[in-house]
């Protein structure tokens, strides 16, 4: 059985924002995706939406619901195009 890297939600929330607001400071579009464990089946789950939590989440794969208490996140990236450099 994988075992996941996981920290309670209140400092996910807290450690996605600061990185989401920095990477956005540098003119990078960046979101983020929470994830948990299922407990029935050990499975990976992630919130579809990006940006958001909601207090239970449901696994894709069993369908067991869950409170979303702990977890992780995955930080998705986009260079967002430099305008009004000056050269044009």
């Amino acid at each position: 059985m994988v075992e996941y890297e996981n920290a309670p939600k209140d400092e996910l929330v807290a450690s996605a924002t600061e990185k989401i607001t920095l990477l956005r400071s540098q003119g990078i579009d960046a979101h983020v995706y929470f994830k948990a464990t299922c407990p029935s089946c050990n499975e990976r789950c992630m919130f579809q939406e990006p940006d958001i939590t909601y207090p239970n989440m449901e696994c894709s794969e069993c369908g067991t619901v869950f409170p979303f208490t702990e977890g992780n996140y995955l930080i998705s990236t986009t260079k967002l195009p430099q305008v009004g450099n000056g050269t044009d």
